[in-house]
């Protein structure tokens, strides 16, 4: 198969509830592309030629309530700047985008905090 596999090893949610009633959510999130790794050398060239790179996870999507604030997505560096999270009618959508594309074999960790 020429396509991403996600497998999700690890998920850990934490819920805090304070005194003063706020809700905190931590979701976090170890990913491991399963697909088929690189061939030979990796060059961004494969990646950016038309029809390769198809079992790269490029970008995730998730739903959360629109109910929800101050929404965080981190992984092991810090901010995951790259990634969007778009109000809809009756909920959020969150694009979750990598900082690094990830190959088939290639592992990460990411949270999604709010509150």
């Amino acid at each position: 198969m020429n396509i991403p596999f996600l497998v999700f090893p690890k998920v850990i949610k934490t819920i805090d509830v304070s005194l003063w009633g706020n809700i905190h959510e931590k979701h976090e999130y170890d990913v491991i592309n399963e697909a088929a790794p690189p061939g030979d050398e990796y060059s961004a060239l494969h990646y950016y030629d038309k029809g390769a790179g198809k079992n790269v996870m490029k970008w995730l999507s998730a739903e959360i309530s629109d109910e929800v604030k101050n929404i965080s997505l981190t992984d092991e560096i810090g901010n995951m700047t790259k990634s969007i999270a778009i109000k809809q009618k009756d909920n959020i959508q969150l694009n979750i985008i990598p900082r690094f594309s990830m190959f088939g074999g290639h592992k990460n960790f990411w949270n999604i905090q709010y509150d």
